[in-house]
């Protein structure tokens, strides 16, 4: 009867064996994440997870392939058995062959955790994606000025170019006849103001004359207004805003910065840019009035001596004519940024389905950035009375430093740090799983500069333009 017991003992147990067995048996690494029986190895050495190879877990174990079921045994698997591998990765203190046990020690879960070096199921590695934190980006963009003054005489301590400018230092006149036994005439081409056609002035505009009630055709010093600058002798004086749009070109930038992705909202960043533009010539101020002729006949006998007073006579341009124009020529710009702040991003607007999404996001940053000195040269553009009158109308340049021979230069700005801020608006599209391009516009403020003379001028409110390329590391 033992002997019998023991046949059909065997006969089960390699029953057993045999059913397990025939639904995917040992394969691999690969069956690791199965539950329990054969699929966690075969009886080579000690990779069953026991330290003999035909030991088993329970009685109802299939017999391992290889052994006798005389040789059958029911023991403890030992710690790192290659049977749990893939098993109960929420469990990783179970341990694993040397080449799993860096995955089991990370304790992610799901289909997002770390499993590099993890076999699949088919034996293919599975790596998860690592989000990126950090990336670089080049810009380019234009800023155009739209608010502030670069130059207020008030302040500035600069001189204004009209102060001291007097219409009769540019008198043009010629003379014809004799002036022995003969008449002189005399032409006089002049400018001053409407006033006039009612007072004459002296030849050098500094006294107003008037007629000689005692000698008809004699003219004598007006009494009651004698001072030049009692009647400016011009009508109007024109001096424009100069603002930073006109006296330098659109500058362009670019940039360099770094940033950093905090989640998938919002980043931080800071940047390094450089900017230029070029000085431009430009007109500031301008003086405007009346054009006059006098014509003066005077007779002489034959001795040379005058005959009685000259007959004068005066008529003048009915419309108002500009005198002279006052322009600037300004240097260059060059400007240095550094600037940091952060970005926030709202739900993408497009591409949601191909990855390649567009995504509005706004902007906020401060910094400072370092001006260069700002010089410029003052000239004079001069009209010609006489061919204004004959309807020619000529200008001609007026060197306002005569002793060098060149135009007075005076320094506006040194060179100096200021405070800026600026907030943008913008969409990035994501082009690539890396790269990503970026459109943004908004207000930038650049806080004010001290004139050479100390006192402070105007902030300069501008409207960025800016094209950016990114690259995730």
């Amino acid at each position: 009867m033992r002997l019998l017991g023991l046949a059909l003992s065997a006969a089960l147990l390699s029953g057993c064996s045999f059913v397990g067995a025939g639904s995917g048996g040992y394969a691999g690494h690969g069956n690791g994440a199965n539950a329990y029986g054969p699929r966690y190895g075969g009886p080579a050495g000690a990779a069953n997870g026991f330290a003999d190879p035909c030991q088993i877990a329970h009685a109802q174990a299939a017999v391992p392939q290889g052994c006798h079921p005389s040789q059958v045994s029911i023991g403890v698997p030992t710690a790192g058995g290659a049977n749990f591998a893939g098993g109960f990765a929420q469990t990783p203190q179970f341990g694993a062959p040397a080449q799993f046990g860096a995955e089991l020690a990370t304790g992610h879960y799901g289909s997002h955790a770390d499993v590099q070096g993890r076999p699949g199921l088919r034996g293919a590695k599975v790596q998860r994606k690592r989000k990126p934190r950090f990336r670089g980006a080049l810009d380019l963009g234009v800023e155009r000025s739209v608010g502030g003054t670069l130059l207020d005489y008030s302040t500035s301590g600069v001189a204004d170019p009209t102060a001291n400018y007097n219409p009769y230092v540019y008198t043009e006149g010629r003379d014809e006849g004799e002036t022995v036994s003969g008449t002189l005439i005399s032409t006089r081409f002049f400018g001053d103001s409407r006033e006039a056609t009612r007072r004459r002035r002296a030849s050098d505009g500094s006294e107003f004359l008037v007629p000689d009630p005692a000698n008809p055709g004699a003219f004598i010093v007006d009494p009651n207004v004698q001072s030049f600058d009692a009647l400016a002798p011009y009508d109007v004086v024109n001096t424009p805003t100069i603002s930073f749009d006109d006296v330098w070109s659109t500058p362009a930038t670019v940039g360099l910065s770094g940033e950093y992705i905090l989640n998938n909202r919002a980043t931080v960043f800071g940047r390094v840019g450089y900017a230029m533009a070029e000085g431009r010539n430009g007109a500031a101020a301008s003086i405007s009035g009346t054009v006059y002729q006098e014509v003066s006949a005077q007779e002489y006998d034959e001795l040379g001596d005058p005959i009685g007073a000259p007959v004068v006579t005066q008529s003048f341009l009915p419309d108002q004519t500009t005198f002279a124009t006052f322009g600037y020529d300004f240097s260059d710009m060059r400007r240095l940024d550094l600037e940091a702040g952060g970005r926030l991003y709202i739900d993408p607007i497009a591409g949601r389905a191909s990855g390649r999404t567009v995504t509005p996001f706004v902007s906020a940053s401060a910094g400072a950035s370092h001006y260069n000195a700002v010089t410029f040269k003052t000239n004079q553009t001069q009209l010609s009375y006489g061919s204004a009158f004959e309807g020619e109308p000529e200008l001609y340049r007026v060197t306002r430093n005569p002793a060098l021979g060149d135009d007075p230069t005076t320094q506006l700005y040194d060179s100096q740090w200021v405070p800026t801020g600026r907030l943008a608006v913008g969409a990035e599209w994501q082009v690539t799983p890396r790269t990503a391009l970026a459109f943004e516009t908004g207000v930038k403020v650049d806080g004010k500069r001290e004139y050479s003379n100390g006192n402070k001028g105007s902030s300069n409110v501008s409207v960025p333009v800016t094209l950016r390329g990114s690259f995730n590391f």
